[in-house]
């Protein structure tokens, strides 16, 4: 997109298919990174205004702008960002 001059300036959300509950993407996460755990706590009622509940990113934008497609499946993804991360984290904190 940053290389489309026909684009200039336009916001893309990126996603994916499937979609992934909030639950499931951290149990991929640890699933990848090999440690840790998820704990599930019930929401707090005083905060349910906050709450925006599910959300699934709509990428239809790009695809139909630009042709962009995702190739790259959310646990290769966390695997390729934990790895980056495990690389050069010195440079991140």
């Amino acid at each position: 997109a940053l290389a489309a001059d026909e684009v200039s300036g336009r916001i893309f959300n990126l996603g994916g298919r499937p979609s992934f509950s909030l639950l499931d993407f951290a149990d991929i996460l640890v699933k990848v990174v090999g440690k840790g755990g998820v704990e599930s706590v019930p929401w707090p009622a005083d905060k349910a205004k906050i709450d925006i509940g599910d959300f699934e990113a709509d990428f239809s934008r790009i695809t139909s702008e630009l042709g962009w497609q995702p190739v790259t499946d959310l646990a290769t993804g966390l695997e390729r960002t934990v790895a980056f991360y495990a690389a050069h984290g010195e440079h991140y904190w």
